[in-house]
């Protein structure tokens, strides 16, 4: 049951006590936004007054992350999913490279073949970025020092030696995936091979990618049943354009200063790679897929990013920032007004708040971990944990749909508190006692 702690001593069918106990509740320290910052600030200078609003409006839909979080998330991420079984061990580890700066010889027009063409722990073209991070992580994971460490394997393994192992699965590992091109299509260099093929094929190998973020263009992609990936896994969803919670109008009017103030030369890749449209950053590096605005840097113009780089006084005003989330405008977006109204008030728990969101969310329509993830502004894992607890309580079944059950607690949810009184009808008048006693 979802306990709400209602003065009147009422109690709904979800007990959040314990729950709450194990959830990690959201501080209620409000980070410094973008449009804060002192590049925020330069930034807006750009824009007419009647342009400002949309313009502070894309800015704070950022969502900005240090690379000790991706570090950290990646980590933690990994030995879930191989603790869960659902990446099995052995395990060989990869960083997602771009074909391009594979050193793959002049004038080659067949498509590469991992093994052949390249060896997986190849030097690459260009100064590494997040490759290299990626590719730091991986020596770190593979180290014998560390406990379960002989479960994951180096790039340098080779094919025979992945045979003599009993190699189980190989997982392509980035930090972010904005369009998902070139995680899938490292993935197809892997499964060209005629050896990866007939393993993958009798069920002996499968192969996974682990994204810490993850647009949901990227997940589409990536998820396809004809494509390389048995797998797809991230620690959160990256918002973009796609999928901010903006209305219509808000989003034409973004959209219209995107392409308003970049160049008329550069007007096809106002809204970055593919038009993509992506709204993540890290510390370390500028997506391509993020609005030319956002990374452009020419004489006249005020930057945010420096082209495809973080300037060093951003992240330390900025640090890892998300988007502020509202609860309310969730439900109300979803069809839920009675809901909107309950959340957010002071007896609720911010955990008994999110069950009960969940729940809307997916009686409204079926809804992965991941969808889930971004519309309520958290970690898959996090919801991992709201989803175990609607489970176990016989809220959720195991397919994800709602329960008999699930549905009478969300009618619970949705009803006004009621609030008990002594029946003590106060006055305002002055009290003269009359007597001692």
């Amino acid at each position: 049951m979802i306990r709400r702690s209602v003065r009147c001593g009422s109690r709904s069918a979800i007990t959040s006590s314990r729950f709450d106990r194990q959830y990690s509740m959201a501080s209620t320290y409000r980070a410094v936004r973008p449009s804060e910052t002192r590049r925020g600030l330069g930034w807006l200078t750009n824009f007419s007054p009647e342009d400002e609003g949309p313009a502070r409006q894309l800015l704070d839909s950022l969502r900005f992350v240090s690379l000790s979080d991706v570090r950290a998330g990646l980590q933690v991420r990994l030995h879930s999913l191989i603790a869960q079984g659902k990446i099995q061990a052995p395990a060989l580890l990869v960083s997602a490279l771009s074909i391009e700066d594979l050193r793959l010889g002049e004038g080659r027009t067949v498509p590469p073949v991992a093994f052949e063409s390249f060896q997986l722990d190849d030097p690459i073209n260009v100064v590494p970025g997040s490759e290299g991070f990626v590719g730091n992580l991986i020596r770190d994971l593979v180290s014998p020092a560390l406990v379960g460490a002989d479960a994951l394997l180096a790039p340098s393994t080779k094919l025979n030696e992945l045979r003599g192992k009993r190699c189980r699965s190989i997982v392509v590992i980035t930090d972010y995936a904005g369009s998902g091109t070139q995680l899938r299509d490292y993935a197809m260099a892997l499964v060209r091979h005629p050896t990866l093929r007939s393993w993958r094929s009798y069920g002996l190998l499968r192969i996974h990618a682990l994204s810490y973020a993850g647009s949901s263009q990227a997940l589409a992609t990536l998820q396809r049943e004809d494509g390389p990936f048995d797998g797809v896994w991230t620690v959160e969803t990256a918002p973009s354009f796609q999928d901010a919670p903006w209305t219509a109008n808000q989003r034409d009017a973004i959209k219209g200063i995107c392409a308003r103030y970049v160049r008329r030369k550069d007007r096809k890749r106002a809204l970055g790679f593919k038009e993509s449209a992506g709204l993540f950053a890290t510390d370390a590096s500028v997506p391509n897929n993020l609005p030319l605005i956002l990374r452009q840097a020419h004489s006249g113009w005020h930057p945010f990013f420096e082209r495809r780089t973080v300037p060093p006084d951003l992240f330390t005003e900025l640090g890892s920032y998300a988007p502020d989330v509202v609860l309310k405008d969730v439900a109300t977006r979803i069809g839920q007004p009675r809901l909107s109204s309950n959340l957010g008030v002071k007896y609720m728990r911010t955990a008994t708040d999110e069950m009960f969101l969940v729940l809307a969310l997916l009686l409204d329509r079926s809804r992965s971990a991941s969808e889930l993830a971004r519309e309520l502004g958290k970690p898959v894992a996090t919801v991992d944990v709201l989803l175990r607890a609607l489970r176990s309580l016989g809220l959720v079944d195991d397919q994800g749909n709602v329960t008999s059950t699930g549905k009478k607690e969300l009618t619970t949810g949705k009803r006004a508190p009621r609030h008990v009184s002594a029946g003590i009808e106060g006055s305002d008048a002055p009290y003269y006692p009359e007597s001692m006693r």
